[in-house]
């Protein structure tokens, strides 16, 4: 193996993979996202239960740190290693549904639990080869409407809050005039779109058409959802309808 001839040093980024791998059990998934600049930075998760949040799929700063130090002693010296946690980007879906054969409010919550698993169907894997990065929103439609408890749904958009490399929040609205995509996608290469329980349902008690809706100020629920910082500007256009300009002061999204 490439391991035995340079004497159990890992080389290519599929060797340092593998290597983490093998070392650490309570991993599922390893990654080398960059290698630039003398840099190598790996990403890794976590293996965790149904039952678990999927926020632990992250690495606690004492397993960073041990991953760290393992790896130090395998590298050349001129190298420098960065385990590093994904980013997540968070998407949800906003429509309206006319639910059948359970109480509304218990098809809400298993609604939440389904798209979870359909967008993140490597949660509860022991080992996971790949975590897709692009995901079509007729995909996720055709999904809520395969459930057996949906009967109807109308209204249908996806919110993408988008990161950049360093984490600057951009929000892509599939009903917003000036989004063209038909698929969301993940800002960077170490980010990962996970599904919340913000999801905008809207409960219908008869089959009637609605026209998709950006959302506006009060679907962002921003005091709740965001961790105002300063420093940041925030770039508005039509999808924020009413809002107030003090509302925005130093929140780290920008609208598109």
């Amino acid at each position: 193996s490439n391991l035995l001839k340079h004497k159990n040093r890992p080389v290519s980024k599929s060797d340092f993979e593998n290597f983490v791998l093998n070392k650490f059990s309570y991993l599922n998934y390893v990654k080398c996202v960059s290698n630039d600049d003398n840099l190598l930075s790996i990403i890794c998760l976590k293996k965790i239960e149904n039952y678990q949040h999927i926020d632990e799929v992250k690495l606690s700063s004492a397993e960073i740190n041990e991953i760290s130090s393992f790896l130090s002693h395998y590298i050349s010296p001129q190298f420098s290693v960065e385990i590093v946690n994904p980013i997540f980007e968070d998407m949800w879906v906003k429509c309206s549904i006319l639910f059948k054969d359970l109480n509304p409010g218990r098809a809400i919550e298993l609604l939440n639990k389904d798209l979870l698993e359909f967008i993140c169907p490597w949660k509860n894997s022991k080992s996971i080869e790949v975590i897709n990065s692009k995901i079509n929103n007729i995909d996720i439609l055709n999904f809520i409407k395969a459930r057996y408890y949906v009967d109807y749904v109308t209204g249908f958009s996806v919110i993408h809050f988008k990161k950049d490399s360093k984490e600057m929040i951009k929000i892509y609205d599939s009903a917003s005039e000036n989004y063209d995509n038909d698929f969301i996608e993940s800002g960077n290469i170490k980010s990962i779109i996970i599904p919340r329980n913000n999801h905008k349902i809207k409960i219908l008690d008869r089959v009637e058409y609605e026209k998709p809706e950006p959302i506006n100020f009060d679907d962002l629920e921003i005091d709740q959802t965001f961790i105002s910082e300063k420093g940041y500007e925030i770039e508005k256009n039509d999808s924020i309808k009413n809002s107030d300009e003090e509302d925005y002061k130093n929140l780290q999204f920008i609208i598109k």
